[in-house]
């Protein structure tokens, strides 16, 4: 009976008739095992047979060879001198599309293409590197991205990419920008950074990093109107720009407010500028003023309209201008992010960036807002 084990083990003839002949064949198959299973060769680059090989070497034959290996290009020779073989000598196998060894002399492993061993490498130089595979395809390097960036596909392919901030609800904002503007504010400091200057104070007090740990805190008593606002000067050109304001202690109750205002005064309401203020239950309010006269104004109300669950005290407000177009975002946790765009965006020299916290009513009782940190530039949406 004749049994084909495939392309590495030959027909064996297996028959109590054939005595030693079955004997012989079934050693020819374990040292072909010992020779291909887990192959591991000593040289790639001989092109003759070396002078005095012990049982067991194994080698691939480099391109023209002579003597014993005449003709055995690219095979894999195997020296074989065990008690079983009557004289020693080299036995050939001839390798298919896809085999694997391991080369001795350089540590590497190599793969046969069909008509050539062809190495198989890391691409990878740097910690941190990405194996893809591109287009041909075969094996690439994505080299590492920068602190911040997230991992997109461009034409079908991986890449790295700035956070676009994308409404899938994957809050990357908090992780702080590999390269922060002079204008940023952790609010991380015992003391309020000299850059701020605190135009308007009626509050009840307020605190750095004390009652809000990394935060900037302002408490309000229930006896009248209050207002804490914080300026620096900014004169960023008429490119694009944007703001973020992680709000820590959002306003509770009606009439509080805390927001962002951008002109051309020290202000919460600059004499020409853009403002946004979020209030109770997610309101976020956008508006922009032009001579003390607001021209556009628009609004959402997410809590009221019952189109996201508002949880917790987290929010985040974001402003941004994109070739020359105003937009506003609210987002609570960093998640989903709601927009909303003014009609007409005024042309204005933007000149000082300011945050404010208020109360505008007495009737609201005691409360406290903070907010987190204050980022310009770190991302757009």
């Amino acid at each position: 009976m004749s049994v084909n084990m495939g392309v590495k083990i030959p027909n064996a003839m297996i028959s109590a008739a054939l005595g030693d002949a079955y004997y012989n064949q079934g050693n020819a198959m374990l040292r072909m095992l010992q020779a291909l299973v887990q192959c591991n060769v000593k040289s790639m680059t001989l092109t003759a047979p070396p002078g005095s090989p012990a049982d067991g070497d194994t080698y691939v034959i480099a391109g023209s060879p002579t003597g014993a290996w005449s003709g055995k290009a690219n095979q894999i020779a195997y020296w074989s001198a065990d008690p079983t073989v009557t004289t020693p000598a080299w036995e050939f196998y001839v390798p298919a599309d896809g085999w694997l060894i391991g080369n001795q002399a350089d540590h590497l492993s190599y793969r046969y293409s069909g008509s050539a061993w062809v190495t198989i490498s890391t691409p990878m130089t740097t910690a941190g590197d990405i194996a893809i595979e591109n287009a041909t395809p075969a094996p690439a390097r994505l080299a590492i991205g920068s602190t911040g960036q997230v991992l997109t596909v461009v034409a079908g392919l991986p890449a790295w990419a700035a956070s676009a901030g994308s409404a899938a609800g994957n809050n990357n904002y908090d992780r702080g920008p590999a390269s922060p503007s002079a204008l940023d504010d952790e609010f991380d400091s015992s003391t309020l950074d000299a850059k701020w200057t605190v135009t308007t104070n009626t509050v009840a007090s307020h605190d750095v990093d004390t009652t809000t740990r990394g935060a900037l805190s302002a408490k309000f008593s229930a006896s009248s109107t209050q207002l804490l606002v914080l300026s620096q000067p900014w004169v960023p050109g008429s490119g694009d720009v944007s703001v973020t304001v992680k709000v820590l202690l959002r306003p509770t109750s009606d009439y509080e407010s805390v927001g962002v205002a951008i002109g051309d005064t020290a202000s919460d309401q600059p004499t020409n500028g853009i403002l946004a203020v979020l209030g109770n239950k997610g309101y976020l309010a956008a508006a922009s003023v032009y001579a003390t006269k607001q021209v556009a104004a628009a609004s959402t109300d997410l809590g009221n309209a019952g189109t996201l669950p508002i949880t917790g005290t987290t929010a985040y407000i974001h402003l941004q201008r994109v070739s020359g177009t105003w937009t506003f975002w609210v987002s609570f946790g960093g998640g989903d992010w709601f927009p909303v765009t003014l009609s007409s965006s005024p042309s204005f020299t933007i000149g000082h960036l300011n945050i404010f916290m208020a109360n505008y009513s007495a009737s609201t009782g005691a409360k406290r807002m903070a907010i987190d940190y204050v980022r310009v530039n770190a991302f757009t949406l």
